[in-house]
């Protein structure tokens, strides 16, 4: 499969099925369609080679190393981002990304390689948070799409609950009038505005501040701790990792990143 060609030709957008949040915007329904045909529907144990997948257990707080049953449930379950794509439920516990136990993946496959290759692909601090200040940065695709469809839904059903609830007792003479004063008051910018009432730009860069600290740390720690033989760290100004739409990009830094390691791995596969 080329992994290079189905990222620039997955419509990401359509792969998203928003729903009014509860526990996150996403629920992750059309994803999972979308693995498992890529994957044609195959167990663990129809794969020609060895496969792990590593998810988090959100009820345990543990990694969870997947390597038998569903396919398509073990790589769903890997990819829920908590609050943003729905966790996915396992027998009675529910599962997210591995990445909040183990960024780099690395630490299953110690004991199972000869040679570990690993990918560092934490975002350096200083440039993240230079990117949080700026006042030019434009928000990227996804987060505009995530937005304008989880407010969207929200006002129209805020729109519509009002419209049947509190005004049923309303004259029809003056519903026109009524329906076009919330339209008006009831925009995506105002629901945002009143959604985030009270969240100041100082406590979302301190959060930001604190998330990035901690999983840069955590990545040091487990590179330290696994160990690997070649350890390729792509540079970039700043790719979030919700940017689907930046694939050059990723590309190109990985591919730069790997070409000043080969020398070291065409030693090591001698």
């Amino acid at each position: 499969m080329d992994i290079e060609k189905l990222a620039k030709e997955t419509d990401w957008q359509r792969l998203m099925d928003f729903t009014l949040p509860s526990n996150s915007f996403i629920r992750g329904r059309k994803i999972e369609n979308k693995i498992r045909k890529l994957v044609e529907n195959k167990q663990f144990s129809d794969l020609n080679r060895s496969f792990f997948v590593v998810a988090s257990n959100l009820d345990l707080g543990n990694e969870v190393v997947i390597k038998e049953g569903d396919l398509t449930t073990a790589i769903r379950a890997s990819i829920a981002i908590p609050g943003v794509i729905a966790a996915k439920k396992i027998g009675k516990y529910r599962y997210a990304d591995g990445a909040l136990v183990d960024p780099t993946g690395i630490l299953p496959l110690k004991r199972k390689c000869d040679i570990l290759i690993a990918v560092d692909t934490s975002a350096p601090f200083d440039k993240y948070i230079g990117l949080i200040k700026s006042k030019e940065s434009k928000e990227n695709e996804f987060v505009n799409i995530l937005r304008n469809n989880i407010v969207w839904k929200s006002g129209e059903l805020l729109k519509k609950t009002i419209k049947e609830k509190g005004f049923s007792k309303v004259p029809q003479v003056l519903m026109k009038s009524l329906e076009k004063i919330l339209d008006r008051l009831l925009t995506p910018s105002r629901i945002m505005n009143f959604v985030s009432g009270g969240v100041s730009s100082g406590m979302v860069d301190i959060v930001l501040r604190s998330y990035q600290i901690s999983m840069n740390r955590l990545y040091a720690l487990n590179l330290e701790s696994g160990k690997p033989d070649v350890v390729i760290k792509p540079e970039h100004g700043y790719i979030g990792w919700v940017e689907f739409d930046k694939v050059d990009e990723f590309v190109k830094a990985g591919e730069e990143a790997t070409r000043r390691e080969i020398g070291k791995i065409k030693k090591l596969l001698r």
